[in-house]
Order: C-alpha cells, then sequence, then structure tokens
C-alpha cells in the first residue's frame, strides 16, 4: 500500500510539474496561479456545457420530456470519455516512458498498474464532470433537487467512467499493435478523426428542426442516445427510480473494470514489451539541410513532419480551421430558415464573427515549443537564426489553414453568394484571427512551455500555454467584438467593421513586437 501510495503522488506531481515551479523564484505563486486558472478554466466549460444543457431542457420541458436530459448528459458524457480514452489510455498504460524504471525498482507489478489506472481515472473524472454534472444540475432546476437525484448522481459520477476505460483502453491497445508497422499510419488517424468532428456537425446540421418540431426533436434524440450506449439508458432508468437498473448498471461498470484491472495487471509487462518493438522512421538531420534548402524551409520540413507525425496535434490545433466551413454551411441555413426574413448584410456580419472566433480557437503554436520535449537542444545549437524559427513554427498553423479558408470562401461565393467586397472583408478578418492565434500562442508557449512530459497528449490538450491560449483568446475576442459592435450602433454597421479590422491590426501588431523583443529574448535565454 505505501508503494501505491508513493507512486500516486509521484503521478500526480509529475503531471502537474509541481516539484519544478517549487523549486524556481515565486514558485508557490506559479503553482497557485495556475491552479487557479485551471479552477476558472473547468467551470468555463462546465458553463457552456450549462447553457446547452439549458437549451435542450427548455425544448425536452415544452413537450414533457425534461428527463430525457439525464439520458443525454450520461450518454453523451460517456461517449467522449471513449473519445478521451481512445487518445490516452495507449499512451498512458502501454507506452509509458517510465517503463524500464518502473520494472527495475522493487516495486509490486499491481501497484504500478493501479496507480497508472487511477491517474489515468482521474483525468476522466475531471472530462467527464465537464459533461455530467450540468446535466444533473439543469434537470433538478427544472425538476427539483431529492435525496435520490443528488445520491444516485455521485455514484452515477463515480462508475460511469469505468465502464469506457475498461472497453476501450484494450481496444487502443489492440489497434496500436496492429497498425504498429504500417507507415501511413498517423495520416490514417488523422483523417479518421476529422471524419469523426465533420460527422458530429453534420448531425447538428440535420437536427437544425428542434425548434419547428421539438416533439420528434426529444424522440430523436432519446432513441439515438438509447441506442449508441445502452448503459446509458440503464443509468437513465436509474434516476428515474428503478432499482434494479441502478444496480444493473452499477455492477455492469463495477464488474468490467475488476476484469480490466485484473488482466492488465497480468499482461501489463507483455503489453509494454511489445508496444517497445514499433516501426522505426526515417531520422531528419537538421544540420545537413540547412545549406541546400535555406534555414526557414529546412525548418518548416522539420516542423511539418513533426506536425504530422500526432493526429492528436493535428486534431486539437486544426479543429478550429476544420469548423470553418462547416460552421459557415450551418450558420446559413440556420438563418435562411428562420421563421423570419433576416437582411443579408446581417447575415454577413454574423458569419464573418464567427469566422473570427472560430480560427481563433486553437494553434498549433500553442504547444509547438513543449514539444520539442528533450530534443529541444536539437533546434537551439543549430546555426539558425531566433527569427527564422519563429517563422517556420508560425508557418505550420497558417499553411494548415489555409485550404480550410479556401474551401469556407469557394462557400461564400457560391452558397451564400457573398459580393466581391464582402469576400475581401471576410478573408481580410478571418486572416487577422488567424495571424493573431498564430503569434499569440507562440508567445504564450515561451513563457510557459512544458518540456518534461511523457505523452504529447498532455502537452497538446493539459499544459498551461494550451488552456492559457483558450481563455486569452476568447477574452480578447470579446473586446475586439464589444468595440467594434459600439462604434457600429453609434455609427454604422461599416464603420463597425472598419473599426474591428483596425483594432485587429494594432492587436496584431503588438502581439508581432512582444514576440520579437520580450519573447525573442526569453527564447534565447532558454536552457536547451
Amino acid at each position: 500500500m505505501r508503494n501505491f501510495l508513493i507512486l500516486l503522488k509521484v503521478n500526480f506531481i509529475n503531471n502537474l510539474r509541481i516539484n519544478r515551479f517549487l523549486k524556481k523564484k515565486q514558485g508557490k505563486t506559479k503553482v497557485a496561479l495556475i491552479s487557479l486558472l485551471f479552477i476558472v478554466a473547468l467551470l468555463f466549460f462546465m458553463g457552456i456545457g450549462f447553457l446547452y444543457y439549458m437549451l435542450f431542457a427548455d425544448i425536452l420541458k415544452s413537450e414533457g420530456k425534461v428527463e430525457y436530459i439525464l439520458l443525454i448528459a450520461s450518454s453523451f458524457g460517456a461517449f467522449m470519455l471513449v473519445m478521451q480514452t481512445i487518445v490516452r489510455a495507449d499512451g498512458h498504460l502501454f507506452k509509458a516512458r517510465d517503463y524500464d524504471m518502473l520494472m527495475s525498482m522493487p516495486i509490486n507489478q499491481r501497484d504500478v498498474v493501479f496507480s497508472k489506472v487511477l491517474s489515468l481515472l482521474f483525468a476522466d473524472y475531471l472530462f467527464f464532470s465537464i459533461f455530467f454534472i450540468p446535466g444533473i444540475i439543469v434537470y433538478g432546476v427544472h425538476t427539483g433537487f431529492t435525496a435520490w437525484l443528488i445520491i444516485y448522481g455521485l455514484i452515477s459520477l463515480i462508475v460511469t467512467p469505468l465502464l469506457p476505460i475498461s472497453i476501450f483502453s484494450f481496444l487502443s491497445y489492440f489497434v496500436s499493435l496492429i497498425m504498429r508497422n504500417w507507415k501511413y499510419k498517423n495520416i490514417f488517424k488523422i483523417i479518421i478523426m476529422f471524419l469523426f468532428v465533420v460527422g458530429i456537425m453534420m448531425i447538428s446540421i440535420t437536427s437544425q428542426n428542434m425548434e419547428d418540431n421539438p416533439g420528434q426533436f426529444a424522440e430523436s434524440m432519446f432513441n439515438s442516445a438509447r441506442g449508441i450506449y445502452y448503459p446509458g439508458y440503464l443509468n437513465y432508468l436509474g434516476f428515474m427510480g428503478n432499482i434494479g437498473a441502478a444496480l444493473l448498471y452499477i455492477g455492469l461498470n463495477v464488474g468490467f473494470f475488476s476484469i480490466f484491472v485484473f488482466l492488465l495487471g497480468i499482461t501489463y509487462q507483455k503489453t509494454n514489451s511489445r508496444t517497445e518493438k514499433s516501426f522505426k522512421k526515417e531520422e531528419f538531420i537538421l544540420d545537413d539541410t540547412i545549406t541546400s534548402d535555406g534555414e526557414i524551409k529546412t525548418l518548416f520540413k522539420k516542423e511539418f513532419k513533426r506536425y504530422i507525425s500526432s493526429p492528436i496535434y493535428v486534431l486539437n490545433s486544426g479543429v478550429g480551421a476544420v469548423l470553418l466551413p462547416i460552421l459557415l454551411v450551418v450558420m446559413f441555413l440556420q438563418l435562411r430558415s428562420g421563421t423570419e426574413a433576416i437582411d443579408s448584410s446581417l447575415i454577413f456580419v454574423i458569419i464573418t464573427a464567427m469566422g473570427y472566433f472560430i480560427i481563433t480557437i486553437t494553434s498549433t503554436t500553442s504547444c509547438t515549443i513543449s514539444l520539442e520535449g528533450k530534443q529541444f537542444w536539437i533546434i537551439k545549437s543549430a546555426p539558425v537564426k531566433t527569427e527564422n524559427v519563429f517563422i517556420a513554427k508560425a508557418l505550420i498553423n497558417i499553411v494548415s489553414a489555409l485550404p480550410f479558408l479556401l474551401i469556407a470562401i469557394v462557400l461564400a461565393i457560391f452558397l451564400v453568394e457573398f459580393s466581391l467586397i464582402q469576400i475581401l472583408i471576410y478573408t481580410t478578418v478571418v486572416l487577422l484571427g488567424l495571424l493573431l492565434i498564430t503569434n499569440l500562442g507562440l508567445l504564450i508557449n515561451i513563457f510557459l512551455p512544458k518540456m518534461v512530459w511523457d505523452q504529447e497528449v498532455k502537452v497538446v490538450k493539459q499544459s498551461a500555454s494550451v488552456i492559457v491560449l483558450m481563455l486569452l483568446s476568447f477574452i480578447l475576442d470579446v473586446l475586439l467584438f464589444g468595440a467594434s459592435i459600439i462604434v457600429g450602433v453609434l455609427s454604422s454597421v461599416f464603420f463597425g467593421i472598419i473599426s474591428f479590422i483596425i483594432l485587429s491590426v494594432i492587436t496584431n501588431i503588438i502581439v508581432i513586437v512582444l514576440l520579437n523583443t520580450v519573447g525573442k529574448n526569453k527564447y534565447e535565454r532558454m536552457s536547451a
């Protein structure tokens, strides 16, 4: 038990990098600020979930079926857990970088397995809470909070993540094992992930009639959730007071989890040994190509190979660009299908504003330096200018977004029928947003790097620089939109748009200057 608790503590400290901060000056202050930032981010995303569930609950309540929100919350939360498990479990349980070190220590393998599983579960509980707790609160607000709702809600919160992690951890391992020697496996994973995102958006397009026909929408949501994830239906029956269904649901989750832990305990050594035998990629040597190709081109090649080698990096940083043309279509169809006619100029403003907001959600640069990890010394020791390193890293985000921007422009011309001047304004606004998020992400990552990590997902999805960029870009968007709306109300829509462009240009200039002065000095002082 003592070794298990020590391992659990070490995993927790290493994941959050607490020791690294405490060793520095003002370390406790940084830990407190990052903890506060984490809490704010958690509450922010839970708030968004709360608003969505309120929308669903209002529609369902009009049909007398507000209890359906419980099935939606349980099934959707479990579905997101499945995606989270597929992404994280293989690297966390079966490709652990500390595997050799742990196996060489006089520690019981069972303690190692338990500590790994619980640290994975801890992240899953936080992730699941974002989708599940708001649904319970919304249901309680509409129907009243009962003792059974609170007690069973806590039980459901504890047991629900057990089934997805049990089944899909091994599924993630077997898929990785089958594809380990396939040279193009990463490209295949990227395509599958993006098709998944597009599929989710297509579902949202087909469900745009929920206000016109709420009864049909409610039944469709209920049947879909029950069909896709039947255990979620058992959980729903448990909330409704069916003790048998509640016990069956709890037993199902706990039973599968017990089997999972047992099987993992007896196969942990073998599975980790197998995954070490993988396809060896051609090594990219930086110094040999600088002279022939030039600094920026060589650095760009290096960054691009690094980018496409990580499906989770591509998906997490490219989701904004992918959503750009999709949401353009969604917004246009929803605005045009309203009962009241909407002026075409207002449609243009809304779609343009949404395009700017979507493109500033994520950026490859928010973790590009952190992903260098232990190989950071290569780029630091290479005979290249710092400015060229920045340009190469920025170009990855810009180049990866441009194809989707071109698709959005084509759709804006032929589907939405924007005029030439509207196309120019739309393109300018989105490009300004793309440039801002690119340079801002790089600047933030320079000041909040995470160079020590054992899994890419911890850098791409959980690092401080990614969260700070998301929150800061949201704040900047609100300020820019707010200022331009005020100008538009006081004068005209045209001057509102012009003021937004001017303010965005000024913001870009400030960020670029900071990046090439303060950011450059900080980067050059970073140790390899």
